[in-house]
């Protein structure tokens, strides 16, 4: 392959010098004129035509749309979304365009070329002249003739030769040679072919970039960028379907992390996968299906608020915030495969088994510092700590009764309440914790410690230290019975501790 473009360089090169020398000076100057123009013009209705094809294909996908009112729906809420098709059709054929518009163009020269050598008398120059001048003239219109040639040719070929290569965990063949053979032999070689190498990087590689850009979203996307993007992403993802997920160590880490780079680093993916996050998030809040999948059903409640805290996150991100929530996730699932969380989910038989192991092992206090560090992940936070809360209702039973049933132990955490405030008004929450977890156990309540830290953090969120310092006990009591029985969904609780 690398000498047939080769060949197809000298060949655009050796025709054009050698009409040149026939042509003359004169003649050969008439010619590079009409040649400038169709290059010029050739560049502009590429650009255009690209447009129109992208736009072409809208009313196309809308029509095959409609027969899924799921997807009919969801891009008609992101209309940007159907926009994308557009960009990606503009990115693909602007560079061939050009050639095929460079063709004609030039055909179509040659018909005002001969009529003006008619129309203007121009004669031919002597033998010398007309042969030195003719055929360096002939030169330079072979030069714009290959870089039309070589600015598809090359760069679709560099294209493909840069994926094979960087798409290392993809297993496929070509005929009876492996992709990565086949890409040794005939693509790579074929892609710094001698001279036509030469011309796409004087001037090919710049048309194609500028020809494989489109605007998106108010953005400027460019093939390159968006092609190995989705390549690396996708090389990721197969690396990670190598293992079972109980099996994700350090090298598994890596690939989640080189994803999520691949996904920021697109304007096109962030953008159309934080619309197909926050659309799905905001279905499933609202208990709908979407394109018939439903919320996952976890089983265990507590681990059901803390799924719809990630949900409230994801609704809301965008396109600015989604890099950073992907971060968080990849931050979030190095902590799971550090505490062999993921290796644990598929071993115990029992959800309370798994929350016991989320508490005493650490796992959940390191995910609250993560929690805390994210802004954006505030629901989250606030899920596990009401989670947390929950397990007192678990033991208690119904909020409504606590002053009568358990008036001594809400006065009593009360007083931990205010006996947490140091000398500057603050809540000192490892000294709360404490506090809380010593009154637990002398009232006989189960809650492990590490859980008991997560009340303590969720209580000091609920009262400032310098509400505790006014407030009476009795006060504070009432308070924290009303936090209590307005936890969500509080009623399974309830009824198992009854």
């Amino acid at each position: 392959m690398q000498y047939i473009v080769l060949g197809a360089a000298v060949l655009i090169l050796g025709i054009n010098v050698i009409v040149g020398m026939s042509r003359g000076l004169k003649r050969g100057l008439l010619r590079l004129v009409l040649i400038a123009v169709a290059a010029v013009a050739a560049f502009f209705v590429a650009g255009a035509l690209s447009d129109a094809v992208g736009a072409a294909l809208v009313p196309k996908i809308q029509e095959l749309l409609s027969s899924n009112p799921d997807l009919s729906s969801f891009f008609g809420e992101n209309p940007e979304m159907l926009e994308s098709v557009d960009a990606v059709a503009q990115m693909l054929v602007g560079p061939i365009l050009l050639l095929l518009c460079y063709m004609v163009l030039k055909l179509i020269t040659w018909l005002i070329y001969f009529i003006l050598c008619k129309l203007l008398h121009i004669k031919k120059e002597g033998a010398l002249i007309r042969t030195t001048c003719g055929a360096a003239l002939g030169l330079v219109i072979g030069v714009v003739g290959l870089v039309a040639f070589v600015t598809p040719v090359m760069g679709y070929t560099q294209l493909l030769s840069r994926t094979l290569s960087e798409a290392d965990a993809v297993t496929a063949r070509m005929g009876e040679m492996e992709l990565e053979e086949y890409n040794e032999q005939y693509l790579a070689p074929a892609a710094t072919a001698p001279i036509a190498a030469q011309a796409y990087d004087l001037l090919g590689s710049k048309l194609f970039c500028h020809l494989s850009s489109a605007e998106w979203n108010g953005e400027t996307v460019e093939l390159e960028n968006e092609w190995f993007a989705v390549v690396g992403a996708v090389n990721s993802g197969i690396r990670l379907t190598e293992k079972p997920l109980a099996e994700y160590g350090e090298t598994e880490s890596q690939s989640i992390h080189a994803m999520i780079g691949s996904v920021e680093h697109s304007v096109l993916l962030s953008g159309i996968g934080s619309d197909a996050i926050s659309t799905i998030a905001g279905a499933w809040l609202q208990g709908d299906t979407f394109m018939s999948v439903a919320k996952p059903a976890v089983g265990d409640e507590s681990v059901e608020i803390i799924l719809d805290g990630l949900l409230k996150v994801l609704a809301t991100t965008d396109s600015e915030s989604f890099g950073s929530d992907l971060d968080f996730f990849a931050d979030l699932i190095d902590l799971m495969i550090e505490y062999g969380i993921l290796e644990k989910i598929n071993s115990v038989e029992q959800t309370d088994d798994l929350v016991a192991y989320l508490v005493t092992s650490g796992f959940l206090d390191e995910t609250q510092q993560l929690l805390q560090a994210n802004t954006r992940m505030r629901p989250v936070n606030e899920a596990i700590s009401n989670a947390a809360m929950r397990l007192l209702v678990k033991q208690l039973g119904d909020p409504a009764k606590y002053l009568e049933e358990h008036g001594e132990l809400m006065d009593a955490i009360s007083g931990a309440l205010k006996g947490a405030v140091d000398n500057e008004g603050n809540v000192n929450v490892e000294a709360l914790a404490e506090n809380v977890n010593n009154v637990l156990a002398e009232h006989q309540v189960d809650i492990p410690e590490a859980a008991t830290e997560i009340i303590a953090d969720a209580l000091k969120e609920e009262f400032t230290g310098e509400e505790l310092t006014s407030l009476s006990v009795p006060e504070i009591t009432d308070r924290l019975i009303a936090h209590l029985g307005d936890l969500p969904n509080i009623g399974q609780y309830i009824d198992e501790a009854a």
